[in-house]
């Protein structure tokens, strides 16, 4: 259980991998409950993509715990030192003396003798020396680093621009759920395209004038284009788990340079206000020329 709210960004899934992968179990043994506040630890906000990188930590520091009991008793099993076990195919295992025993019956041997197989455990993330008023320092932890192509088609008659591929490269350090890890990519590219070209709160006398999504535009499926995305995983983090690195906004902040770029070099005009709408297009070649 982590305190860590799920909406959506596979962060529940990616903890029960770490766990199985620690435990050398199946991820299908792993429950992960949704967020009970009387019970749950306290686990911050759900926000600035740390739910994998700052909960898989909490979530890697009580499995291995729970690692390291199994492993002493395992070796009492093996007649071996606990740093000769290790964990696979849901078996406690030691190559030296090659002997294994089933995940159950090593829980099972715990619980007789009343061994405590549970643990809550806290990942509090080192402090950044970074400094406000000088603006020096190192302001985070982690650099995700990425790169987006886009080809955009503009019509110069009616200055409507159609994105019509989208690549994305992004470096997320490790894996720990690729499916999950596209899912956010594409979904930010998705975000940054509505960001870049449609969505745009109006307001008038502090009045918002199209609070609902008849008004308020953004993407639909059929008007999304084709989207390709790359993962990088030859730098992993120092800090993340397995070397793991935040991927849920990172991605949507380079969509729109990229775009307003294409636009650019297809129609020779400059959008420097976003949304960039057929209407400001228009503006912008008109004053251009």
């Amino acid at each position: 259980m982590s305190g860590l709210a799920e909406y959506g960004t596979g962060a529940r899934y990616g903890h029960a991998q770490i766990i199985a992968e620690t435990l050398g179990i199946s991820v299908k043994r792993i429950h992960c409950l949704l967020p009970d506040s009387l019970k749950a630890p306290y686990s911050g906000p759900t926000v600035a993509s740390r739910s994998t990188v700052m909960g898989g930590n909490a979530v890697l520091v009580a499995a291995k715990k729970l690692r390291n009991i199994l492993a002493q008793e395992a070796a009492k099993i093996f007649d071996c030192a606990p740093d000769e076990v290790k964990f696979a195919n849901d078996t406690a295992y030691t190559e030296k003396e090659n002997k294994s025993v089933k995940f159950e019956e090593l829980a099972t041997t715990c619980h007789k003798k009343g061994i405590h197989l549970s643990d809550s455990s806290i990942y509090e993330a080192p402090m950044c020396d970074w400094n406000e008023e000088t603006g020096l320092g190192v302001a985070y932890l982690d650099y995700t680093f990425g790169a987006i192509g886009a080809v955009v088609d503009v019509n110069l008659q009616t200055g409507y621009p159609k994105v019509i591929h989208v690549v994305g490269a992004f470096d997320c350090g490790k894996a720990i759920n690729p499916l999950g890890v596209f899912g956010q990519a594409e979904g930010a590219i998705v975000q940054g395209l509505g960001y870049s070209l449609m969505e745009e709160v109006c307001v008038k006398n502090g009045q918002i004038l199209n609070p609902n999504l008849a008004d308020y535009f953004v993407y639909t499926s059929g008007e999304i284009p084709q989207i390709d995305t790359i993962l990088v995983e030859g730098y992993p983090s120092i800090h993340g788990p397995f070397g793991a690195k935040a991927m849920g906004e990172p991605p949507i902040d380079i969509v729109a340079p990229a775009v307003i770029q294409a636009i650019y070099s297809a129609a020779g005009v400059r959008v420097k206000d976003l949304p960039a709408v057929p209407e400001k297009i228009l503006l912008s070649k008109s004053i251009s020329t």
